[in-house]
This record gives structure tokens, C-alpha cells and sequence, in this order.
């Protein structure tokens, strides 16, 4: 069940830029049309005994044109399985997913692919080929895009790979890494960007270049979902933030809305008090979350 703060409303935002890369408009009819929708989805895993047990119970999201979302969470809270269901590479066993209008239950995984991009938490899982170029182009060669050389020397140039562009994925950098997911991602010019713990790993240099270069991609794609527990990224660059536990989820985008006893608390550490834009979730608790990254404020700032 998808609990809304507050008097059940859903927050609205609007990205700065939405226009959409190559083949996708976010500003098509409606510049906050629907990107995935998931109603009423249940999911879960056999246990060795053969048991089912669930994940996500009834839970119902819309993800708009426009939409940073950030999934937020303990350890196996639902939040990759939340985004395999959404970009199709999973389906619920209840429920139903729409991913630009299409139900992915009826749907190809190859045809979903062109929709939605799931950037996994381990880079080098991504890295198939010998160089990032090949790498890069590698979805867009696939679908015989006369254009695929052009898009991929466009995608590198964003991502500020160019210099490495025949570098193999495995042996650059954490940061770097991250990067080259990014572009592989970018290529497939997807509505749907979907990225597992972005930042995990990186040292403060490198997770504040990621954070950038998603901030800088919001023109680049309709919509995004971030799965985190990297507060400092909720902070710089979501404009929702999803909690998942239990197997609910409640959004939440400003501090009235996270009592100490909702599951925001307990989930959510900190987010900045300022930040350097508006629109900016603003989450703030007095607990120290066992989730966090350690990265936060410390207690005494917390305290205020």
C-alpha cells in the first residue's frame, strides 16, 4: 500500500529541462505524463523451504516527466527489486507495471529496453566489451541506428569520456566507472533512467562528480529513480523521495511530513537543511539511521 503524507497528496514538481534525448519528449502533450506506473504490485522470492516471501505488498507509484526520484531504505528493503519491476526486467506477481503506456507484462524485454535504461550497482557488470566505446555502442549498433557512431562520440562528450574512450570499463577508476554506466545507459536514449546505488564506493571527489553529472542529465532524459543511501545525494539532487520498508513505501518531500515515528524517521538520516535548490527534499531526524553512509551531519548539527 503506497501511503501519501499528509492528506494523501501527491507532490508535484517540475524539472527545469525535460526535453528528451534523441527520440523522447517529455513535453509531448503533457510535460508531466506519466513515465512508469505501478498499481497495486506485489512481488516476492521463494525461500529455500520454497516459501514466498514478500518484498512489495500492493504498492502503487507514478513516476512523471520531470520526476528525480530517490529510493531510500535498509538492506533488503524492495529497492532494486522496485526498479527491476519498473523498467521490465522483472514482473510483478500481482499488480501490473506500465512503462510508457506499455504493460510490461505483455511486452518484450527487448522492446522495454528502448524505454527504460537499469544502470546495476557493480559497474563492471556492465563492461561487456574491450573499450568503452564498444561498450557505448553497443545497444545502438544493435538496433542498426544509422546514426550510432555520431550518438556515441555525443553520449562520451557528455559523460566527459572522450579521453578514454578506448579504455577497457575494468580498469578505470570507481568514479570513472560510474561514468562510463551512465553513457552506456544514455545511449539506449531511454524515458526512464534507473541507477542501483550510484554512488556506493566512491570516494567524496567522485560521488559529488556523479551527483553533478546526474544533475546535469535531467535534459537528457524524462525522468529518473535513484536507489540510495547516500543522503547527500538525496539531498543535492532528488526532487521525491521514496522510503521502502515493510514492503510499503511512503514518499515524503519535506520535514512536516517525516514525524519521529513514521518510517521516514527511521530510514532517512538527514537531509541538507539548505540546499542549493528549492525544490530540494527537506528530511530531518534526531536518530542517527543504522542505513546511513556515515556521510551525514554529525549528532550535534542534527540536534538544532
Amino acid at each position: 500500500m503506497l501511503r501519501t503524507a499528509g492528506a494523501h497528496q501527491r507532490a508535484s514538481w517540475t524539472a527545469d529541462a525535460v526535453a528528451g534525448a534523441e527520440s523522447h519528449d517529455p513535453t509531448v502533450g503533457d510535460e508531466r505524463r506519466p513515465v512508469a506506473v505501478a498499481s497495486a504490485v506485489s512481488h516476492g522470492y521463494r525461500s529455500v523451504a520454497g516459501d514466498l516471501m514478500p518484498v512489495l505488498t500492493d504498492v502503487d507509484l507514478t513516476i512523471r516527466a520531470g520526476d528525480r526520484v530517490a529510493l531510500v531504505g535498509g538492506n533488503g528493503a524492495g529497492k532494486s527489486t522496485l526498479m527491476r519491476l519498473l523498467c521490465g526486467l522483472q514482473v510483478p506477481r500481482g499488480g501490473s507495471v506500465t512503462l510508457d503506456g506499455i504493460d510490461t507484462k505483455k511486452s518484450s524485454a527487448t522492446r522495454l529496453a528502448e524505454h527504460a535504461a537499469y544502470l546495476f550497482q557493480r559497474p563492471e557488470q556492465m563492461f561487456l566489451k574491450d573499450s568503452i566505446r564498444a561498450d557505448v555502442r553497443l545497444f545502438p549498433a544493435g538496433r542498426k541506428r544509422a546514426d550510432a557512431d555520431a550518438l556515441v562520440d555525443r553520449v562520451l562528450d557528455r559523460v566527459r569520456l572522450s579521453d578514454f574512450a578506448d579504455r577497457d570499463g575494468r580498469t578505470l577508476s570507481g568514479g570513472q566507472q560510474r561514468r562510463a554506466t551512465l553513457a552506456i545507459g544514455l545511449a539506449m536514449t531511454p524515458s526512464l533512467l534507473l541507477a542501483d546505488e550510484p554512488t556506493a564506493s566512491l570516494d567524496v571527489a567522485s560521488r559529488d562528480s556523479v551527483i553533478a553529472m546526474l544533475d546535469e542529465l535531467s535534459g537528457a532524459i524524462a525522468a529518473a529513480v535513484v536507489a540510495t543511501h547516500d543522503m547527500h545525494l538525496v539531498a543535492e539532487w532528488a526532487t521525491r523521495v521514496i522510503v521502502l520498508g515493510g514492503g510499503e513505501c511512503w514518499p515524503t518531500s519535506r520535514r512536516r511530513n517525516c514525524s519521529p515515528r513514521t518510517p521516514c524517521s527511521r530510514a532517512l538520516t538527514w537531509c541538507r537543511r539548505r540546499s542549493p535548490r528549492s525544490d530540494a527534499p527537506w528530511v530531518s531526524t534526531r536518530r542517527r539511521c543504522r542505513w546511513s553512509n556515515g556521510t551525514g551531519p554529525s549528532r550535534s548539527r542534527n540536534r538544532r
